[in-house]
């Protein structure tokens, strides 16, 4: 990942949120931080193109996974038909043994055929992440991926998770007012 942040600005009404900001995002694993409201989710946003700016931010992969702050699962399908469903281009026994693998990476073996609402918010959270993971992107930018899990497990699928992405082609951008997530990350940057 090599990301190039230029000359960012970003106003809401007469807040201005980035004015002439400059960032280079280099690293595999990167976290940001900052105060609630200075930015962070907008500056995701920005980079998935989900929002207007003024600036410019290049090499951005054409392709790339979201992990909003909600886990927007699809409540018609199981766990395992939500995690196929963002593997359309992946040969099917390929995506079997991908699924399976994330499954049990993430604790959620027992889960497959069970629908979201009757799961935990912290097993939806960890079949958010897995969908994310299983997309074929280069990217992946996590909106306080970790939330809605107790300490002991938040602490067990962060190391997973980033383990994952460590022995992939991926990177990943994590929004986090976690000082624990932080420690975990390649590069961590502040916001202010």
């Amino acid at each position: 990942m090599n990301i190039e942040i230029k000359q960012l600005n970003k106003a809401f009404g007469d807040n201005k949120v980035f004015t002439d900001f400059n960032l280079v995002l280099d690293k595999q694993v990167v976290a940001v931080s900052g105060e609630s409201g200075c930015g962070k989710t907008t500056l995701l946003r920005m980079i998935a193109g989900l929002t207007d700016y003024s600036g410019s931010i290049e090499n951005v992969p054409e392709k790339l996974s979201y992990v909003f702050q909600e886990d927007r699962l699809l409540p018609w399908k199981t766990v395992c038909e939500n995690l196929a469903f963002v593997g359309k281009d992946i040969e099917p026994s390929k995506l079997n043994e991908l699924i399976e693998s994330v499954l049990n990476k993430l604790g959620l073996s027992d889960t497959r055929d069970m629908l979201p609402d009757k799961l935990s918010g912290g097993m939806q959270r960890r079949v958010a992440l897995g969908r994310a993971y299983i997309y074929d992107s280069e990217l992946i930018l996590m909106d306080e991926p970790f939330k809605g899990l107790n300490p002991e497990m938040k602490h067990k699928i962060a190391d997973e998770f980033l383990e994952m992405i460590r022995a992939s082609n991926k990177s990943v951008v994590i929004v986090t007012h976690d000082d624990d997530i932080i420690a975990k990350a390649d590069e961590r940057i502040q916001i202010n």
